[in-house]
């Protein structure tokens, strides 16, 4: 699995509309996640997950998981 540093990088890196309608999943053990933009997505477009915002000390910002 990426680092969640990476991850939100990915996210983040979002500068054209094709890749604004990309949905980015992320292994975790034997679950997908989605962050950030990717989360939204998913809420909107696929079904209604349960979304979840957690704080991470180690790189001091808020991200939001589905």
């Amino acid at each position: 699995m990426a680092k969640l540093a990476e991850i939100l990088a990915i996210e983040r890196e979002r500068d054209t509309d094709v890749s604004r309608r990309q949905i980015h999943l992320f292994a975790d053990g034997s679950f997908y996640r989605a962050y950030e933009w990717s989360a939204w997505l998913c809420c909107c477009y696929v079904n209604k997950f349960k979304v979840t915002k957690r704080y991470n000390k180690t790189i001091e910002t808020e991200f939001v998981i589905s």
